[in-house]
């Protein structure tokens, strides 16, 4: 193979047998154990997808009560919990982000949270700078949907445009919902100042694009409608050189639970009956089509496979990428 490195037998022995033979003297300063970071790595991942560099960013993490999937049974949570070794209680989420590279634009799907979800969230300007990403070079920023996960991190701490030349896309039809005020009087008040910050997030993109249903944003880059979480909620299909990556979103938000159990919806679906259908319907289309997904929610980078099938009566299994050294 071109371009990989190969060690054959006599040169890994020859290598290890110098090895063997150096003496392993370390300077009295060296000697001592360093004190632990205490800290994460920055969580950055790319891939490709044909002549497309996708980098997943994360955005930080937050927990989710098991409480907010009202139909979930309670026994089959703990048992899923404890076949996948995690505690019981709350559910560490992640909150990732895709900058997608398609050699003449560079476009962000999804913003994070921002300053909106408290501390745990927000790094996405800290994990782009790592991954050498400038956020003033970003074309356009793309939503799945508008919630504050996903909007709220377009904006800086001081109220100004994190992209100052993005352009924003989102659906028509969410961009209607969220500046619906009849929409707005029908909701608690605490939901009500997630329609206020929404609308202050977009607010400060003077360039906004709706598009419609199967609407192609840039080549090789197709809105996929996905509703029921929100009313516009939106995939984003990329294709190239005969690859493919669905970007869906919030389809799943709690992995350990919902491949298992696709019909147990979260309490923030706007239409909850709808987001089950939808989920439904997407999982059977990418396990029998083996497409590459990437979700907002799934544990960090948030890519893999899902295959029909697992444990426990598991209606499917999510199969994570394995980590690629070279893209």
């Amino acid at each position: 193979m071109p371009g990989v490195a190969r060690l054959s037998r006599r040169a890994f022995l020859a290598s290890a047998a110098a090895c063997a033979l150096a003496p392993l003297v370390l300077p009295r300063g060296l000697r001592a154990a360093q004190p632990p970071a205490g800290t994460q790595v920055p969580a950055v991942y790319r891939t490709t997808v044909g002549g497309m560099e996708v980098t997943a960013l994360s955005d930080g993490w937050f927990d989710l009560s098991t409480e907010l999937f009202p139909g979930a049974d309670p026994a089959a949570v703990k048992a899923f919990q404890e076949g996948a070794f995690l505690p019981g209680g709350p559910l560490r989420t992640s909150l990732n982000t895709y900058a997608v590279n398609t050699g003449e634009r560079l476009i962000l799907i999804d913003a994070g949270a921002g300053g909106v979800f408290g501390p745990t969230a927000g790094m996405l300007p800290k994990h782009m700078a790592a991954a050498g990403l400038d956020p003033a070079k970003v074309d356009l920023v793309v939503l799945t949907h508008m919630h504050p996960d996903h909007i709220g991190g377009v904006a800086t701490a001081e109220g100004k445009p994190l992209f100052p030349n993005a352009e924003l896309v989102v659906h028509e039809a969410e961009w209607a919902y969220w500046h619906d005020d009849a929409a707005r009087a029908a909701v608690p008040d605490d939901v009500k100042a997630w329609f206020d910050g929404i609308r202050q997030a977009a607010a400060l993109y003077p360039k906004v694009r709706k598009v419609a249903d199967g609407a192609e944003v840039v080549p090789g880059l197709t809105a996929v409608a996905l509703p029921g979480h929100t009313p516009g909620h939106t995939g984003y299909r990329l294709t190239s050189e005969g690859e493919t990556l669905l970007v869906w979103g919030d389809v799943v938000h709690a992995p350990v639970l919902q491949f298992a159990r696709p019909e147990w919806s979260i309490a923030f679906d706007v239409d909850a009956d709808r987001a089950r259908t939808t989920r439904e319907a997407i999982l059977a289309e990418v396990a029998d089509g083996r497409t590459l997904v990437a979700g907002m929610h799934l544990d960090f980078p948030g890519l893999g496979h899902v295959a029909r099938g697992g444990e426990g009566g598991a209606a499917y299994t999510f199969v994570p990428v394995k980590w690629e050294h070279a893209l």
